[in-house]
C-alpha cells in the first residue's frame, strides 16, 4: 500500500492510500479538506487512466471489497476519531519521518513509491483546497 498525508499539524489537507491490484488497476481511498470547513472522502478506482470516484463501495466490483476495506482501515488510523478533519497522534508522528517534506504552512508525507501523478489525477476530480 502507498500512502500520502498532508497536514498543517492539526487538520488533514489530504490523506490518500492506494494499492495497485494489477498492472493497470489502482484502488484507493482518500479524505481531505475542500475548503469552507468542508471535508470529503471517497473510494477511487483508476483503470486505463480513467478515474471512478464513489462514496459507495458497492459501486465497485465485489472482488475489490476486501482490498477497499483494508485500505480504508489503514487510512483512518491517521484521522482523529473524535474531531472530523483533525489528524490523529499516529498521523502527527509522520511529521518526523525522513519521508516528510516541510513547508511554511504545512507538511507532506509520502511513502517512497507513492506516485505523485495519482495526486494530480485526483485533484482534477476532487475539489481539494490544495492542488498538485
Amino acid at each position: 500500500m502507498e500512502h500520502y498525508l498532508a497536514s498543517d499539524g492539526v487538520s488533514i489537507l489530504a490523506n490518500i492510500v492506494y494499492k495497485k491490484i494489477k498492472d493497470k488497476i489502482i484502488i484507493g481511498s482518500f479524505f481531505g479538506y475542500e475548503g469552507h470547513g468542508d471535508y470529503a472522502d471517497s473510494v477511487f478506482l483508476i483503470e486505463k487512466d480513467k478515474i471512478k470516484l464513489s462514496i459507495n463501495v458497492y459501486d465497485f466490483n465485489k472482488s475489490l471489497h476486501p482490498e477497499i476495506k483494508k485500505i480504508e482501515q489503514f487510512r483512518v488510523k491517521f484521522e482523529s476519531k473524535t474531531n472530523l478533519g483533525n489528524i490523529s497522534s499516529k498521523g502527527k508522528a509522520l511529521k518526523k519521518s525522513d519521508d516528510t517534506e516541510k513547508f511554511d504552512t504545512h507538511w507532506e508525507y509520502g511513502t517512497e513509491d507513492f506516485d505523485l501523478s495519482i495526486l494530480k489525477k485526483l485533484s482534477k476530480k476532487w475539489s481539494l483546497s490544495i492542488k498538485w
